[in-house]
């Protein structure tokens, strides 16, 4: 009868958001379907009573004030030996449910027998959290079995009619097969299980065949001269059964069996159970529960020799919901996600939410090819806009994937290395601006490990301003003038010297450090712009590099808006430099842009042609000019020359103007001239440089 209830002694990165507190929360919102079957009672570990419903206060006579804040001892009525409680509490405190019978003594002196089922919830560290116990008044129960007890001496038949219970007589025949002689009561009216109906014929005959084995095995240990009972369901019907000898003569002549319909309980404890097991929000299967199913799961894998896979995704741009909207617009987010990822699936796989914007799921029996196959169907159908108060959100997911037997042959470890994996997929999309499906393999330890140290040193950085830019000249082919400068930011780090960008950018992306290291280039090369203004240099454009995760952080274009304030900085004098991989959610983007427009900044285009991007959307955006990748004039082949003249073309039908980057040769300049390409960067005129030694090159 005992049912474990997991506990969460998990490591803390994978602890489910919702703390036991939540749990009982839950739990008092159902309460009035409780109430209407049940007395019900919440204890501290100590068994101190923190809450009783109005059933306990009605049939206890003692009011709520006098319950809570005491404990159960208030009800004791002597009955029960110690051992009976100190068993209680022995199965109660190591984690699993109690089901037994205690006669209390309510206040005014009156005695009261409960069916009684008490469920422990753990906290993380295994330990009972509170106590919740659900209780079933069977007082009319003992009551019957007492006046049963008076029917053997008069006419037994006769009075049980009159009874609501199902009682039944057993009888053990010469060759061993046991026959219901009796059966009677108004439950055997109902399921039409009368004498007349039944008598004589065989247990096996009576019932299917997994019941009748049980029924015949417990009628044998009360041939033994044991009392016995159990749970059977028959008949749609939740029984509690009992057996109990009928001696002649020292010797066992028959089996009596009553029964009790304790259906509206067993309602109750699915209902704690069901909670106990799965997310309040989506209904899904909760981390605890989808531990100890992947571990079931796994210990068949070995020893059928398949391999499963463990997939573990969390939400990209899911935050954008909550700050705009609240958490109860992210709720719905998470439920329409939680239905649509199941949908993704088939019946075999199974769907977890470990709390917060974090989904793990199992794939059993797959290959790793049909693993990643099946990954990227979740991917495309979770990618995708959603709904909410009259405002759509693109919301697109990172997964990772971990491999039994490949990548550990636990479920904490498959669901650790997926999790790895996950961060993976995401550092790559934060970088590439394209969601990708990513596997786990070994060397991925390493890289988190020198991630680690890397953020370490990268948000000592930020304290102690280790960040310097420097600035590109942009020229004008046809005037020879510098007509605007890129800023582009260094590390110099104390002890490394200067850090490449790429050696830090993308994990700046993936931690969110890009966030604030991006305003603060952002006013940096405005207070730089001004200042080369205020000093008499002629006003040219500053261009800005934008992060993906700048540009999708909410109130981006508030922050521009504020910095160019602070700086006082005319808004013409700003170029924000964006990817093309920032333009695939288009109807974002088009809002951003159209209101960086409205202050008055100008967006470009970086690197294009290197992207994947519908050209379609160049004719909707607010976008003053493309910026070719150098990667084409670095090899100026006839492939490459062939492309950037279509750029060029493009540009000039949408009236968008060209800046080609990478010049590096008198070569490039004739070639992009004959192009009427009228702009360019690059090493021919100018390497990058600190604002001082760029001073002397304007002059």
């Amino acid at each position: 009868m005992d049912q474990h209830i997991p506990s969460n002694r998990e490591n803390d990165r994978f602890k489910t958001k919702e703390d036991p507190d939540s749990y009982i929360d839950k739990l008092l919102n159902i309460r009035k379907a409780l109430d209407e079957a049940a007395i019900v009672a919440i204890t501290n570990p100590q068994g101190t009573i923190t809450y009783v419903n109005d059933k306990f206060v009605e049939i206890s006579k003692y009011s709520r004030e006098e319950l809570i804040g005491n404990n159960h001892r208030i009800l004791n009525s002597g009955y029960h030996p110690r051992s009976f409680f100190k068993e209680m509490w022995r199965t109660i405190g190591t984690g699993n449910i109690w089901n037994g019978e205690i006669k209390n003594r309510a206040k005014d002196g009156s005695y009261y027998w409960v069916s009684t089922t008490i469920i422990p919830f753990m906290n993380g560290r295994g330990k009972p959290e509170r106590y919740i116990a659900i209780r079933t008044d069977i007082t009319k129960r003992i009551e019957t079995e007492r006046a049963l007890q008076q029917a053997l001496k008069n006419d037994f038949q006769t009075t049980i009619k009159q009874l609501a219970n199902l009682i039944f007589e057993i009888k053990r025949d010469h060759n061993g097969h046991f026959r219901v002689i009796l059966a009677e009561g108004k439950t055997a009216e109902k399921i039409n299980f009368t004498t007349e109906k039944v008598a004589n014929k065989k247990v096996s005959v009576l019932f299917p065949e997994e019941e009748s084995k049980l029924i015949e095995h417990y009628a044998k240990e009360a041939y033994a001269g044991k009392h016995v009972k159990f749970e059977m369901k028959l008949w749609d019907i939740h029984f509690l059964i009992h057996f109990s000898p009928i001696f002649q003569n020292n010797a066992v002549k028959n089996v009596l069996g009553i029964t009790f319909d304790i259906t509206d309980r067993k309602k109750d404890e699915e209902k704690i159970k069901h909670m106990a097991y799965h997310d309040s929000l989506t209904d899904l299967p909760n981390r605890a529960y989808f531990m100890e199913l992947l571990t079931k799961e796994i210990e068949q894998a070995k020893r059928k020799h398949k391999t499963l896979a463990v997939i573990f995704l969390d939400l990209d741009r899911f935050k954008n919901v909550n700050d705009t909207l609240g958490h109860a617009a992210g709720d719905e987010v998470l439920k329409m996600i939680s239905q649509r990822l199941v949908k993704s699936v088939d019946e075999n796989a199974i769907v977890s939410r470990f709390g917060g914007d974090e989904f793990v799921l199992f794939l059993p029996d797959v290959s790793k090819y049909e693993a990643k196959r099946r990954a990227n169907e979740i991917l495309e159908k979770l990618s995708d806009y959603y709904k909410i108060d009259r405002m759509e959100f693109f919301i697109r997911p990172n997964i990772g994937l971990s491999m039994f037997p490949e990548d550990g042959e636990e479920a904490d470890v498959l669901i650790k290395n997926a999790d790895i994996a996950m961060f993976k997929a995401k550092s790559l999309s934060n970088t590439q601006g394209e969601n990708i499906v990513h596997f786990f393999y070994r060397g991925l330890f390493d890289e988190k490990n020198n991630k680690a140290r890397l953020e370490v040193a990268l948000r000592k950085a930020i304290e102690e301003e280790q960040f310097e830019l420097y600035y590109q000249p942009q020229i004008d082919f046809l005037s020879n003038e510098i007509i605007g400068v890129e800023a582009l930011l260094r590390w110099n780090h104390p002890e490394l010297g200067i850090v490449p960008p790429n050696d830090f950018i993308p994990l700046a992306e993936e931690t969110g450090l890009i966030i604030p290291i991006g305003e603060w280039v952002l006013r940096t090369a405005s207070t730089q712009a001004k200042k080369w203004q205020d000093e008499g240099y002629p006003p040219m454009t500053m261009a800005v590099n934008i992060s993906i995760r700048q540009f999708m952080v909410h109130g981006f274009p508030e922050l521009v808006e504020k910095v160019l304030t602070e700086t006082k900085l005319s808004p013409k004098y700003l170029e924000l430099e964006i990817t093309e991989s920032m333009t695939i959610d288009v109807k974002y983007t088009e809002k951003i842009l159209q209101t960086l427009q409205d202050i008055g900044v100008n967006v470009s285009i970086d690197d294009f042609g290197s992207g994947y991007s519908s050209l379609n959307y160049l004719s909707n955006l607010p976008i003053k000019k493309l910026k070719i990748d150098r990667a084409f004039l670095i090899e100026l082949n006839k492939k490459n020359k062939a492309v950037v003249k279509a750029i060029v073309a493009l540009a000039q039908n949408l009236n968008i103007e060209v800046l080609a980057e990478g010049i590096e040769s008198r070569e490039h300049i004739k070639f992009l001239k004959r192009l009427n390409c009228r702009y360019g960067q690059g090493y021919f005129y100018s390497k990058p440089l600190p604002a001082k030694k760029l001073e002397s090159f304007l002059s």
